[in-house]
């Protein structure tokens, strides 16, 4: 099934799982509220045929719900409310979201109830592990994100071969380094990132780009963003990007996920290299309508 278009009935199932490590979730203060951050995805329901499922934690609060559908330009808020099923797991322990659905059989058997035809439905979430390919199997929906099984190519490593097998340039190192390594020091250098995703058919898109705002002790602990790149290097960004984005795809990847760059002052010009690839959503992945270059695949 392809993304259909506003004019087409579907439904989305929306389960914002941060699928870590239980000790690591533990880690992070209130993690369940992290799972609001995909309500970005209630944007869907502008199509007036859509259906979105969305399940949480805990439940969410009214007023953070209706904020939401009041950014829903030309529909009303009834009428989207009418198309949105929450369903919740009332359970706060650091387990993954997905991992308490999937202890839950009785919340399992309600999320097809408010799917009228699962041939135009898919399962939408943070990242895909087994867990998530797991449960899309017994709702009997498409994963809308990459196969559990690739995400090697998301790895340091994994992200250096797939640079080389693009033909982009890279930062000197190599890869299977289990050591701590040198700090980059890049005294002038920026760190743009490009985010893109990848339909069914194998179509690449790119979604925006922007610059990093980096800080900490060794200037590499993210801190938030600037849209878009810069000017000097954007349209670079999303050429490389592009051609990084193919060459996931012809491994089957799908869904979306980001690349992040380094980018130097060099004489007159920017030295722009590929760090590493995100894939996965992001902190600032944002739906909005695709405009894919001349130069995309087809």
């Amino acid at each position: 099934m392809s993304f259909p278009s506003n004019d087409h009935p579907y439904t989305s199932v929306v389960v914002p799982s941060l699928s870590l490590d239980p000790g690591e979730l533990a880690k992070i203060p209130g993690a369940s509220f992290l799972e609001e951050r995909l309500l970005f995805l209630l944007i869907r329901l502008r199509n007036p045929w859509a259906r979105l499922v969305y399940v949480t934690s805990l439940p969410l609060h009214p007023l953070v719900l209706e904020y939401y559908l009041q950014l829903l330009a030309g529909v009303t808020s009834s009428h989207a409310r009418s198309r949105l099923t929450l369903l919740c797991a009332y359970d706060s322990s650091p387990e993954p979201l997905t991992q308490k659905v999937l202890e839950r059989p009785r919340l399992i058997e309600r999320i097809p109830v408010n799917i009228p035809d699962r041939t135009r439905a898919y399962l939408t979430a943070f990242n895909s592990t087994p867990l998530e390919r797991l449960l899309a199997v017994l709702l009997g929906i498409p994963l809308n994100g990459p196969d559990p099984d690739l995400v090697r190519l998301g790895t340091k490593s994994g992200s250096r071969r797939i640079f080389r097998e693009a033909g982009v340039d890279l930062r000197c190192g190599r890869e299977d380094v289990h050591t701590e390594g040198d700090v980059l020091d890049g005294e002038g250098a920026t760190s743009p990132s490009v985010q893109m995703r990848v339909n069914p058919t194998g179509r690449v898109f790119v979604a925006s780009t922007h610059e990093q705002i980096l800080g900490g002790p060794t200037a590499q602990v993210y801190k938030g963003c600037r849209f878009p790149a810069g000017e000097p290097y954007r349209l670079r960004l999303q050429e490389v990007g592009l051609r990084v984005g193919e060459a996931l795809a012809g491994h089957g990847v799908m869904g979306r996920f980001s690349v992040d760059f380094l980018a130097r002052p060099r004489d007159d010009d920017w030295d722009v290299k590929a760090l590493e690839i995100n894939l996965r959503m992001g902190g600032t992945t944002r739906l909005q309508p695709p405009q894919p270059p001349a130069s995309s695949s087809t």
